[in-house]
């Protein structure tokens, strides 16, 4: 379950939404790779009927203030809409791969079942 933190139309007409963390900002590939902004944006195409270079979406991480902006395009949708249709296909089909990232094993919600 997710929510929006801020949503505002700035002078130009451009949507600008805002997820606030209080941490610091993520390395840039975790950063890039976080579906979170993404579905936001998505959703910001639906429920305010604009294109997607409308949207400027950003992670404003308060306890550095160094915040990140999503790069934001009709490809980045399309993209983004293939690689969620991917991972509910993944979901439906129970075909969830080890990661070769072991690092992430820490983090993982499945540690527990997982057979590393």
């Amino acid at each position: 379950r997710g929510a929006i933190d801020r949503a505002d139309v700035l002078s130009n007409g451009t949507l600008a939404i805002a997820d606030f963390k209080s941490g610091r900002r993520r390395p840039l590939v975790a950063l890039e790779n976080d579906l979170q902004l993404p579905i936001y944006a998505l959703a910001a195409e639906e429920i305010f009927d604009v294109q997607p270079e409308q949207i400027q979406a950003s992670f404003c991480y308060l306890g550095d203030g160094n915040d990140w902006t999503l790069p934001w395009s009709q490809t980045h949708a399309v993209a983004t809409r293939a690689r969620l249709e991917q991972t509910l296909d993944a979901i439906t089909t129970s075909d969830f791969p080890m990661t070769d990232n072991t690092s992430a094993c820490q983090r993982c919600d499945f540690r527990h079942v997982c057979q590393r």
